[in-house]
Formats: structure tokens, C-alpha cells, sequence
């Protein structure tokens, strides 16, 4: 979850440092034409550079966020087995409590449980 979060705030990163190197660009308009090309080479592959590091911590972001989601899902689910298994015969034996009912709750739990977590705002 850490490692998602770092992510996050590099992706959160990114808007401002392009609009830094946007003002660069911008503020070479006025140098001679020789320099205010070699800048413009060199801006272009910070541009580059950001963009492929953004990139990665995108991926990373999700990936992670995902897999600890994925990991509290799992936790909920081994967690609601558990105390499932541990209800008296008499709660088995209610009607509304039956194999199918119960299946189709525990399922639902589990999927709602894992859509909270694991959504990207």
C-alpha cells in the first residue's frame, strides 16, 4: 500500500512539473535560434522523461492498489468462512439460512466487498 501511495503522489506530480517545463519552453522563445534549439531538444526529452515516468507510476499505482485490494478481499472472505463455520446446527436448519442462501450471500459480500476497495476513483 505504500509503495501505491508513493505512485499516487508521482502521478500527482506530474501536472505541475509539466507545467514548469511548459514555462521553460515557453521563456526559450526569446533566446536565438542555435540555443533555443538545443534547449528545445533537451526540454523535449524531459518531456520524454516525465511522461515515461508517469507512465511506470500509473502502472504502479494500479498494481498495487489492486493487489491490496485483492488482499483485503481475500482476508474479508476467509474471515466471513470462518465465522460462518462457526454458527450452531439450529442456524443452518432456518429456512432462510439454507446452502443456497447462503452461497448467494457470502458471493455477494465477497464482490461488493472487492468493488468498494479495488474501484479508481
Amino acid at each position: 500500500m505504500v509503495g501505491g501511495v508513493v505512485a499516487a503522489c508521482v502521478t500527482g506530480a506530474a501536472m505541475p512539473a509539466y507545467a514548469v517545463l511548459f514555462g521553460e519552453v515557453m521563456g526559450i522563445l526569446a533566446d536565438p535560434v542555435d540555443s533555443a534549439r538545443d534547449d528545445s531538444v533537451m526540454y523535449s526529452l524531459l518531456f520524454v522523461g516525465i511522461g515515461v515516468i508517469v507512465g511506470l507510476a500509473y502502472f504502479f499505482q494500479t498494481f498495487l492498489f489492486t493487489y491490496g485490494g485483492e488482499m483485503l478481499t481475500q482476508r474479508m472472505r476467509r474471515k466471513a468462512f470462518a465465522a460462518m463455520m462457526e454458527q450452531e446446527i439450529g442456524f443452518f436448519d432456518d429456512p432462510s439460512n439454507s446452502t443456497g442462501a447462503l452461497c448467494s450471500r457470502y458471493a455477494g459480500i465477497a464482490q461488493l466487498f472487492s468493488q468498494i476497495f479495488m474501484t479508481l476513483p
